[in-house]
């Protein structure tokens, strides 16, 4: 294990923390049985919320899975760290997003707690 691995690991790992405890708190906001907009569809809140960071742990397994693997050796490590840590900030800013225009959506509606 070298300190690449360490690094994009660490990172995959804060940004999912993150987008989890954003989506976890979204969830107790909303009325049961609302409708959260995700891109444009109405989803369950449990979709709504929950797919962006479901799509970001799949990638974060398959980069880990490539870091760790014969390709993933030599001069290869420093890229695929600079991949790693791109993807898992970009999977954080598309779930921040997506999240946020869905809250304003709720909110215009009323489909928030008080």
């Amino acid at each position: 294990m070298d300190a690449f691995r360490i690094a994009g690991d660490a990172l995959w790992i804060l940004s999912l923390a993150l987008m989890a405890g954003s989506a976890r708190q979204a969830m107790g906001r909303v009325k049961p049985g609302a409708r959260v907009p995700l891109f444009g569809v109405r989803t369950p809140p449990v979709v709504g919320f929950w797919a962006v960071l479901a799509l970001a742990l799949l990638a974060s397994l398959g980069l880990a899975w490539i870091a760790r693997s014969p390709a993933g050796q030599g001069e290869m490590r420093l890229i695929l760290l600079g991949v790693r840590a791109l993807a898992a900030s970009l999977f954080a800013l598309l779930h921040f997003t997506a999240l946020t225009g869905a809250l304003r959506v709720l909110a215009r509606e009323g489909q928030l707690k008080p």
